[in-house]
């Protein structure tokens, strides 16, 4: 199982082998955002399947509902302050383009919403109410700024963003580990879905 195959001269020489040594292959791109946790993450995922161990069709999983909102995984801090501005200029002026942009509307007051304050303006995005893409880099930054709590994300709520809820199992790790990669929902769900295509998984 791959993860974002980005090249599509190198992803169909990659499905091209694949083929040609004895898989079954399946490709689609999905979002963790369909898999109940509310990070905007879209992926191209491919399958593959030795043809001697191959028992049943793979299916993708298919979409479930949110777990959790964007404000269920925030955490209130004694520093929250939604007038608290960004240290750096870029970021100061990231927030402000998002507010710019905003005006006029209750979405600011009514949502949560998220500011890239760690990129170029030229780059900069947001999100409402859906994290964007949390990277590796954006992790280790902390660089996802939360609007109605004038401050970045905490490393808790970062993995929590990734799937992970275990108090015991987030203070184990640093923050870089806390983005990138698979988020625990994408993989439970593509692993569920093999497991049940190589007939290896037992009903509960």
């Amino acid at each position: 199982m791959l993860e974002n195959p980005k090249h599509k001269p190198f992803f169909k020489r990659i499905v091209k082998t694949l083929k040609a040594v004895g898989y079954y292959t399946w490709f689609r791109t999905t979002n963790t955002k369909e898999h109940g946790v509310p990070q905007s993450r879209p992926r191209l995922y491919l399958v593959a399947i030795r043809k001697d161990s191959f028992k049943r069709d793979f299916c993708f999983p298919e979409p479930v509902p949110l777990k959790y909102t964007a404000h269920d995984l925030l955490v209130s801090t004694r520093g929250d302050d939604p007038n608290t501005l960004p240290r750096s200029k870029t970021g100061r002026t990231n927030l402000q383009t998002v507010k710019t942009l905003m005006a006029g509307s209750d979405a600011l007051r009514d949502n949560v919403v998220f500011v890239d304050i760690g990129s170029s303006s030229r780059f900069m995005t947001y999100g409402v109410d859906t994290l964007p893409c949390l990277t590796a880099s954006r992790g280790a930054q902390q660089g996802w700024w939360v609007v109605g709590k004038g401050r970045p994300l905490t490393i808790t709520e970062m993995y929590k963003f990734q799937g992970v809820t275990q108090k015991s199992v987030i203070k184990k790790h640093l923050k870089a580990a806390s983005a990138g990669g698979l988020t625990k929902t994408d993989l439970a769900s593509f692993s569920t879905s093999s497991f049940r295509c190589l007939s290896l998984w037992l009903a509960r």
